[in-house]
């Protein structure tokens, strides 16, 4: 008698259930912007649920609490002569990695996750604003998203202009702020372009002859540090929501440096003046003017460990970037060593070191030349497409 075969549904269990979709979004929440562009193309559900807005703005917030290094490099070629400076168009590498402010392991190792490059005219890749980088270009203004690649490129108001990029937290919309004076030492302007709008508004700073070098966004509001060609420096608060801004008097013991880096301090804005101490090595105090209310300034000075020369023994050839913990970032490419950065916290004078796993690697395949510059920031990822910002679309 012959056996009956078994049907191939026989014998197996219930079919499994479909994962809900809020467990589906909190998983998604928790993974890294380069893994979630790839998970675009696993189903239409996901596709849908990463390119929602609320979920871009979601996981903005969630990375937002856990802040990346970000690393730029700088491949550019030697200057020949002015008129391959004028064509010649830098490429920018960008990387970025995990760390913690953990002074229990000062050696910690990271992994660098690399997110591409761009092209462009620009010598100098400014730190990120609500995840995205804003680049003036000869071609126009660039802005940039290192997380996911893209890139897009406005036309500029100005040909004078010096464009920087604010943030608005409350309406989650990002301005570009194109400040230019003229060329008669008339008062300063500045336009103003919401992205995903597609006109400039134009302000009058009434500061004559002023040049805005420098600008820090902090909860909504723009810190911007200008001098005029008298050398009469200002600071200026620029409200990104409202578009008001305010010049803020500085102490009267104050002598504005242009070596001095913008930084953010314990959540405040903060001039640091590190050059002389750190970068020439003449010796002294770090000191670090913090802006404690609309008008109260407080200064802090700093001795740095007595070993930082040691340690740092590249330090004359790189700047310092900051993290959103009040760490002075130096770092610097070598070509027979692991890429490190030194992490000078201030408020201690404590020195840590972090070696980044996987960067020198990856550069060494690109064929790494000997001029590349490094810049590091603290960056926070950022899902923003940026095709919806286009103007021609």
């Amino acid at each position: 008698m012959k056996k009956k075969k078994k049907s191939s549904s026989e014998g197996r269990g219930p079919p499994p259930r479909p994962v809900p979709r809020d467990i589906t979004v909190e998983i998604l929440l928790r993974l890294p912007v380069k893994s979630l562009c790839r998970f675009r193309c696993v189903s239409t559900l996901w596709r849908s649920i990463i390119s929602d807005p609320h979920f871009v703005s979601s996981h903005f917030a969630r990375s937002s609490a856990h802040p990346k290094l970000q690393i730029n490099v700088d491949r550019n070629g030697p200057a020949v002569n002015a008129e391959y400076v004028r064509k010649r168009r830098d490429r920018f590498f960008f990387f970025s990695t995990d760390y913690t402010k953990n002074m229990d392991d000062p050696g910690q190792v990271q992994v660098a996750s690399y997110h591409g490059q761009i092209d462009t005219h620009a010598d100098y890749i400014p730190q990120s604003v609500g995840g995205l980088i804003c680049i003036s270009d000869i071609e126009g203004i660039q802005v940039c998203n290192p997380s996911t690649g893209e890139c897009i490129t406005f036309p500029a108001p100005s040909i004078y202009g010096k464009p920087f990029l604010g943030y608005d937290p409350v309406e989650k919309k990002h301005k570009i702020i194109n400040s230019w004076k003229s060329r008669f030492l008339g008062p300063t302007k500045i336009d103003i372009l919401t992205l995903g709008e597609k006109e400039w508004r134009r302000l009058d700073l009434g500061l004559p002859g002023l040049s805005i070098e420098l600008s820090l966004c902090i909860d909504g509001v723009m810190h911007m540090l200008g001098e005029t060609d008298e050398e009469k420096a200002y600071f200026i608060l620029f409200d990104v929501r409202l578009e008001t801004f305010r010049a803020i008097p500085f102490p009267a013991d104050f002598v504005y440096d242009p070596c001095m880096c913008l930084i953010e301090f314990g959540g405040r804005a903060a001039l640091l003046d590190y050059w002389a101490s750190i970068i020439d090595r003449v010796g002294g105090p770090v000191r670090l003017w913090i802006l404690e209310d609309l008008e109260v300034w407080s200064c802090k000075e700093f001795i740095p460990p007595p070993h930082l020369d040691d340690t740092i023994s590249v330090v004359s050839y790189c700047d310092a970037g900051v993290t959103h913990a009040g760490e002075l970032v130096f770092s610097s490419l070598s070509s027979t060593g692991p890429f490190l950065c030194y992490l000078l916290d201030l408020e201690n004078a404590s020195l840590r070191k972090i070696e980044i796993s996987g960067l020198h690697e990856r550069l060494n395949a690109l064929t790494r030349r000997y001029d590349d510059m490094v810049t590091v920031f603290s960056h926070v990822e950022s899902l923003q497409s940026l095709q919806e910002f286009r103007i021609d679309r």
